[in-house]
């Protein structure tokens, strides 16, 4: 019956999410990174129960979450129940998974394309509290940064030069590579922060010298939800 699910697309989306790597989720998982690999390509659609345990256990989710396996009638009331359980760093998540859901956009022309993007609600200081529910659209040229998968609305002078007010952050969903911009959250903040290695060290340096560099004491505490890819200049 697993085999008429997508286990293999639900598996490479909740590694993106979660950031893993093949081989760090065989480690927690204790599943062979072969068949991770095999599971990912589609060459395994029946797992063994014990295989979908273990890859559950290491996601904190339900099985069904798993392969996504869904009720054909989905209470509001109960998703409401199951939403406000949550903790931020699942709400965090929950919340990319939706976005990565959505397949119906506003009506474009073939020469536009909508990107998504969303808007602070205020500047904390170090970072910012994002709208995560309610994106807003913005028609570009269809052959314009074609790998964005969202983006970020500046609205502050902080980041001048890197980023002026009204810019939109171009982002896709990848954790940051070394050298690159990252958008990091720790389930409520929002912090753009550069990923720099030193030493073999990772850290997160800010782009505005007034705020902090975020220490990785535990890298589960900040998830990177989109690295930049390029900036939209709106006219100001």
């Amino acid at each position: 019956m697993a085999a008429n699910y997508e286990i293999g697309k639900r598996l490479k989306l909740l590694m993106r999410l979660n950031s893993y790597t093949i081989s760090q989720l065989s480690e927690i998982s204790g599943v062979s990174e072969d068949t991770i690999k095999s599971i990912r390509s589609g060459k395994t659609t029946n797992p063994s129960i014990n295989v979908l345990a273990a890859l559950a256990d290491a996601f904190s989710c339900t099985l069904d979450n798993l392969i996504g396996r869904f009720p054909k009638s989905l209470d509001e009331s109960e998703l409401l129940r199951k939403w406000r359980s949550l903790d931020n760093h699942g709400r965090s998540a929950v919340t990319l998974l939706i976005d990565s859901e959505l397949t119906s956009l506003p009506a474009h022309s073939s020469k536009t394309r909508p990107l998504m993007f969303y808007s602070p609600n205020k500047y904390t200081g170090n970072g910012a509290i994002f709208d995560m529910t309610h994106p807003e659209y913005l028609d570009i040229p269809a052959d314009y940064m074609k790998n964005a998968d969202f983006g970020m609305k500046i609205v502050s002078d902080s980041f001048i030069p890197d980023y002026y007010p009204e810019d939109i952050v171009a982002l896709v969903k990848r954790t940051a590579l070394n050298g690159e911009t990252g958008f990091y959250s720790d389930g409520t903040t929002i912090y753009i922060r550069k990923c720099v290695y030193i030493n073999g060290i990772k850290r997160l340096i800010p782009l505005y010298p007034a705020h902090n560099e975020i220490e990785l004491k535990n890298t589960n505490d900040y998830t990177c939800i989109g690295t930049a890819i390029g900036v939209i200049r709106l006219a100001r």
